[in-house]
């Protein structure tokens, strides 16, 4: 009987005993987590470089003096045909042409009081008749005429600088020359000194001693919202 009972306890021992490692190895094997692969690779040398959008007057950047009148009495005149290029490498979309004006009066006005008129920048720009203003391609071929949608605006019977400047509108959207120097389009400008033996309305004494630098500023726009 003590023989049984020893047996008894000492399988019971060991039943207790397999279960404890059965919950321990259970416990260990909850425990474990597995690694995941993972791979990864790399797009190189993405470059993102501008170009560049570089409009030329007549072979150079601030071009001055392209064209003057000094010393002048009323029917003188003078011409030029700006070259435009665009030596960039992006190709644009219009070009834009505008004027502006600056007093330059280098001589003395007349004593008499009937010829001293002082004129200002933008009224001594009145006195000087446009009589052309075209754009032409790099075959010579006029493809627009800007100056036939300009108005006399200030009704001195003639179109004037002063109204070409004021009517900027008809200056935009001319055709743009190729990048990399590939085309060149010509601006054609044309003026002279009013005289009021012709159309014009106005007294050319008045122009007398005063003088007008004006400034023509060409701009190459990328996009056609510009």
């Amino acid at each position: 009987m003590n023989v049984r009972r020893i047996l008894a306890n000492a399988s019971r021992r060991e039943v207790l005993l397999s279960l404890l490692v059965v919950g321990v190895a259970s416990s260990a094997l909850g425990a474990v987590t597995w690694a995941h692969f993972s791979d990864s690779d790399a797009s190189r040398s993405n470059a993102l470089e501008a170009g560049t959008l570089d409009v030329t007057l007549d072979g150079a950047n601030g071009q001055t003096a392209s064209f003057s009148l000094t010393n002048a009495r009323p029917a003188d005149s003078t011409r030029h045909n700006f070259t435009l290029r665009n030596v960039g490498s992006t190709a644009g979309n219009h070009v834009e042409v505008t004027l502006s004006f600056s007093e330059n009066d280098t001589r003395t006005e007349p004593s008499d009081p009937d010829l001293g008129t002082e004129l200002d920048a933008n009224a001594t720009a009145s006195h000087v008749r446009v009589t052309q203003l075209v754009y032409k391609d790099d075959s010579g071929t006029v493809i627009e005429n800007p100056l036939s949608n300009v108005s006399d605006d200030n009704n001195n019977g003639i179109k004037d600088l002063d109204d070409v400047r004021n009517q900027a509108g008809t200056l935009d959207n001319l055709r743009a020359p190729k990048p990399n120097g590939a085309s060149e389009t010509y601006l054609v400008i044309g003026v002279r000194i009013a005289n009021d033996d012709d159309a014009f309305t106005g007294t050319d004494e008045d122009i007398m001693a005063d003088g007008v630098d004006v400034k023509i500023t060409v701009t190459l726009n990328q996009d056609s919202s510009q």
